[in-house]
């Protein structure tokens, strides 16, 4: 569908008529239904301002008015090819029926899937706004994630107001040891390693249900090492029917805490649970934890 159909279609979801529309738009009223036609009939074709006016008008996304046109089968292939290059996505053929499937752990495909996931959880509802919701999803994804950084502010901000200076994370294995004793509280945690930032990997849920202070202790280093230039940001996820929240930092120097966290969570895991295995896991993670004695914030220094 071109962009001319996308705003023929929308502005009779909408029930507007092109006069009403175009002088809405901020076309005069003599030519108003004449220029909406020519973007319709494809004749012409919206700026860039005004298109954000037509969608600030039809309350959509700007990107449901994007020149994508997927109208005939060679174009839409050619577009998977992209999603194939670009996100990983794979193509299935099973029981009678082809799938595009994508990894939900691949990293340059996670937003896309996050959007997807909700998509998909939103159509399985079928409530009357189900239309209105796809129209608008990148808005309404946004403000959702905006409601759950708003609780979660809300539940820690006396938490992080209580810390005293006295209990500030000095060193690295003083990261590595407030994450485990949340790990330790009930709370999951995945680290990520990448060359340019570390992050570490939350479900909201578990931490609206219980006001830890050690994650306290951990959002007020990240907020500190943010304040000092370091490139930081928090990424909110929709996976696997629930919220996520990524705090990636910009210091890969901090991979031996990953790695460190990855091993408590596999021995967590496993099914050994004899002294032994237990003797090994701790030895080996107190082995690790005495050659992270070098400061945060020189850490810090180093890569701001």
């Amino acid at each position: 569908m071109n962009i001319g159909a996308k705003i023929k279609r929308l502005r009779t979801f909408r029930g507007k008529t092109q006069r009403g529309f175009g002088e809405e738009v901020g076309f005069s009223k003599s030519a108003a239904d004449v220029r909406v036609n020519q973007y319709e009939s494809g004749r012409m074709a919206p700026k860039a301002d005004v298109r954000q006016k037509m969608a600030e008008i039809l309350s959509v996304d700007v990107e449901a008015l994007s020149d994508i046109d997927l109208s005939s089968p060679i174009e839409t292939v050619h577009a998977l090819y992209q999603l194939e290059d670009d996100c990983g996505m794979k193509l299935e053929y099973k029981d009678g029926k082809t799938s595009l499937v994508f990894d939900n752990d691949y990293s340059k495909s996670r937003t896309l899937v996050s959007l997807l996931n909700m998509w998909c959880d939103k159509k399985a509802k079928s409530d009357e706004n189900y239309e209105d919701w796809k129209l608008n999803i990148g808005s309404n994804v946004e403000k959702y994630y905006n409601q759950k950084r708003e609780e979660l502010s809300s539940l820690y901000a006396p938490l992080l107001s209580e810390i005293r200076k006295d209990e500030l994370l000095k060193t690295v294995s003083d990261l590595t040891e407030t994450i485990r004793r949340m790990i330790e509280a009930g709370i999951s945690v995945l680290p990520t390693a990448t060359k340019e930032a570390v992050g570490f990997t939350f479900k909201i849920s578990e931490l609206l249900n219980s006001e830890n202070r050690d994650f306290a202790l951990f959002l007020n280093e990240f907020n500190y090492i943010k304040n000092r230039g370091i490139v930081c940001e928090d990424e909110y996820l929709y996976l696997n029917g629930m919220v996520t929240i990524t705090y990636w930092i910009g210091i890969p120097s901090l991979s031996v805490v990953c790695t460190d966290i990855n091993n408590l969570n596999e021995y967590l895991r496993s099914e050994d649970k004899s002294d032994f295995a237990k003797d090994e896991f701790e030895s080996s993670f107190k082995s690790s934890l005495m050659t992270q004695n070098n400061s945060l914030e020189d850490e810090i220094k180093f890569y701001s």
